[in-house]
């Protein structure tokens, strides 16, 4: 058996956070697939029209079989985790970047997204101004609208304050490129 779930999906400085929700249906919340078989799940969004993009997850869990569950043993149980991104009014993808030092050989990195639809950061690379690549982080994280992220980056150099220092970044939207000052006070909430 397998029951679906939807909550609505939100970060904060500790990350990821789900709750549950009545702005989205489902049908059916639970059933069985036979082997070789296939199953339609019907969503529908009860919510209107909003400024920003909002964010849900569909979760797919597998449900213990009293039946066939081993005795006395451990039993594997999928769940899958299916982002749901219902469009803004106005699309519009903007990203902050704030770069400070942190432990030694590494640089804090924030982005906030100050848009209003979600971006996905695949990966990201800092290079000095001369283009020498300084550190780079394969991340693949989503930073969502009115959100930020922040990701500890090792690097080769130490850094100087307020030097300048670019940001490259391979995002679901396209290549971004930024010029970021670091600074000892630039992190954000």
């Amino acid at each position: 058996m397998i029951q679906a779930e939807v909550t609505v999906w939100t970060q904060d400085r500790t990350g990821d956070k789900y709750e549950p929700t009545r702005e989205v249906l489902i049908n059916p919340a639970v059933f069985e697939i036979p082997p070789g078989g296939e199953q339609i799940v019907r969503v529908a969004l009860q919510a209107g029209e909003a400024v920003r993009e909002r964010s849900y997850r569909l979760f797919l869990q597998e449900l213990p079989n009293p039946e066939t569950a081993p005795q006395g043993g451990a039993e594997t149980l999928l769940r899958i985790g299916i982002p749901i991104f219902v469009p803004p009014m106005r699309v519009n993808h903007e990203l902050e970047w704030a770069l400070k030092p942190a432990a030694p050989g590494k640089w804090s990195l924030t982005v906030s997204n100050v848009g209003s639809i979600h971006t996905q950061i695949q990966s990201i690379r800092v290079l000095d101004n001369k283009g020498d690549v300084l550190g780079k982080e394969e991340i693949l994280a989503y930073v969502l609208p009115g959100q930020a992220r922040t990701w500890e980056i090792p690097t080769k150099a130490a850094p100087r304050v307020k030097e300048l220092i670019y940001l490259e970044a391979v995002t679901d939207s396209g290549d971004v490129r930024a010029q970021v000052e670091i600074n000892p006070s630039a992190s954000k909430p």
